[in-house]
């Protein structure tokens, strides 16, 4: 981010003092020590107590406090050592709002002891969202994060390296995206699937953190408009969607022409009521559920035989068993 020198305040021909031979040493010299107390101030480290501070005002960026084995490490370090890395941070009405250092703050208040912190000044909100992404991957694991959490996360580090480089088809660099890969320990297929998850609605998001759908089922969802999104999160407890049946929809979605709602509301209703006959018709037996009934004697190639027999036999002579 470029600072503002205060040089350029000043009423000074540089240029006349540049033609001094004399002079041009000591101008240098000025202008690299104006910059350094600059710099100095930038990451001047202050102190201030633990109430001073506010959380990240994003959530979607905000992980969960540390808790159980991994706070009180956390605690027993700083109770011994105080804390080493100072939490960033930047005015936020009159508080300080945190970037980089919740856990720190949050252990630092119940021991009751001063933080140190480094307060950052005219920070975009990409920048802020920068430092909170890197603290976090930094100090936490993948494990960390919620889907949704860590999908907002790439998106956010890729759109701030966009422009790295060759463009891919869905806007993105390679560089880019193997550089975040590396980061997050996910491959290239998997960014791009975390990326997706983006374009979900709100429902379909909180769903996919609360794993009532998977990653991948959501990522099929997300190929969907929101109002077709909505349709089939209605219908998602009656035909036991997975990621599968909306492939297959939004595949023969994307061959039809809709005049309005209620017309993509009866496709979408019918092409679930069929993929719930197909899944049922071609649902299998689970062979190890049953070869515990079937004799040792009997070889694995043989038992689909001796099972056909055996509900024959039973179909056969039921009323005599009972």
């Amino acid at each position: 981010m470029a600072r503002k020198n205060k040089f350029m305040d000043q009423e000074t021909d540089f240029l006349s003092m540049l033609d001094d031979e004399s002079t041009e040493d000591n101008l240098t010299k000025s202008i690299a020590r104006e910059l350094d107390k600059e710099n100095e101030s930038a990451n001047e480290i202050l102190t201030a107590l633990p109430d001073e501070f506010i959380p990240y005002e994003d959530e979607k960026l905000r992980l969960d406090l540390h808790h159980g084995e991994d706070r009180e490490r956390l605690k027993e370090s700083i109770r011994l050592n105080g804390i080493f890395t100072p939490v960033i941070c930047v005015k936020k009405q009159d508080k300080l709002m945190i970037l980089s250092g919740h856990n720190r703050v949050d252990v630092a208040n119940e021991l009751n002891i001063e933080v140190p912190y480094i307060l950052k000044n005219d920070l975009s909100n990409e920048e802020m969202e920068l430092i909170c992404i890197d603290d976090n991957l930094i100090h936490r694991q993948r494990t960390d994060y919620k889907p949704m959490q860590l999908a907002y996360s790439i998106k956010v580090k890729m759109d701030a390296e966009r422009h790295q480089g060759i463009a891919l088809s869905n806007g993105y660099s390679k560089l880019t995206g193997d550089k975040i890969g590396e980061e997050h320990g996910l491959t290239r297929k998997m960014i791009n699937i975390y990326l997706k998850l983006n374009e979900l609605i709100e429902d379909a998001k909180n769903l996919v953190d609360q794993k009532k759908i998977s990653i991948r089922m959501g990522y099929e969802l997300a190929f969907l408009d929101a109002e077709e999104q909505q349709i089939i999160l209605n219908y998602l407890n009656d035909f036991k969607i997975n990621d599968k049946m909306i492939k297959s929809i939004r595949n023969e979605i994307a061959k039809k022409e809709f005049n309005s709602f209620d017309e993509k509301k009866t496709f979408i209703e019918s092409q679930l009521l069929q993929l719930r006959v197909t899944v049922t018709q071609s649902r299998k037996l689970d062979f190890r559920k049953v070869r515990k009934f079937i004799p040792e004697t009997i070889k694995d190639e043989d038992a689909e035989n001796y099972i056909i027999e055996a509900v024959k036999f039973y179909n056969e002579n039921k009323e005599k068993l009972y």
